[in-house]
């Protein structure tokens, strides 16, 4: 299964030319028709652009700034979920540490 940010990853991968093959290919989609659901949807809610070729009829999508900050915002959501959990694992550690090096100071 994938999600909305996947979809977006992959045509930002695969940008000037994202084809929906492609993109389905990308993030292992097994059904283009539910995928031009979902990038009908993404349309709609402005997050990507879709641009008909000259060269026959394929419908290419690229990011709108919507999009990209859609991607950054995510990312940024992430960071915030890891980094107090490294910086207080990390405080512990060091504590345990100075715990143990008092103790050998000790005796």
């Amino acid at each position: 299964m994938y999600t909305k940010l996947d979809i977006l990853k992959a045509i930002n991968q695969l940008e000037p030319i994202a084809l929906s093959t492609e993109i389905a290919k990308k993030i292992d989609c097994e059904s283009i028709d539910n995928l031009n659901d979902d990038l009908e949807i993404l349309v709609e809610e402005k997050l990507i652009s879709k641009h008909f070729k000259k060269v026959g009829v394929f419908i290419s999508y690229e990011l709108t700034i919507k999009g990209f900050e859609y991607i950054n915002t995510s990312k940024l959501n992430s960071y915030r979920f890891w980094l107090p959990i490294i910086i207080s694992s990390t405080l512990s550690v060091f504590a345990i540490l100075i715990s143990i090096l008092a103790l050998i100071n000790k005796f």
